[in-house]
């Protein structure tokens, strides 16, 4: 369909013949709505795509620490005594502020 659309919006040169009328133009008012309405649904469609990607809608892998052999330190000290040591607790905060 869009190829369809393409070739019949592109302007003949030197007598070759791209299946177009004689009649139609580069910019004409229908060649040009269609043309504007295509880019602007494309790029609704992809600013969709982006929005369910980074809210996690659409799957994607994501790697923890046994993936690259890391090994997770837990600190031994915990100021305010709330059983999670401090560095997990700076951690977790700027995880959520992310």
């Amino acid at each position: 369909m869009f190829c369809v659309f393409f070739i019949s919006c592109i302007k003949e040169e030197k007598n070759i013949s791209y299946c177009i009328p004689a009649d139609r133009k580069l910019f004409n008012g229908e060649c040009m709505k269609k043309r504007i309405t295509l880019i602007v649904f494309s790029v609704l469609i992809i600013v969709a795509l982006y929005v369910l990607y980074c809210f996690n809608y659409i799957p994607h892998k994501k790697y923890t620490n046994a993936d690259f052999n890391i090994e997770a330190y837990k600190s031994n000290i915990d100021k305010d005594n709330d059983g999670i040591d401090d560095q997990t607790d700076i951690l977790n905060i700027f995880k959520f502020y992310i």
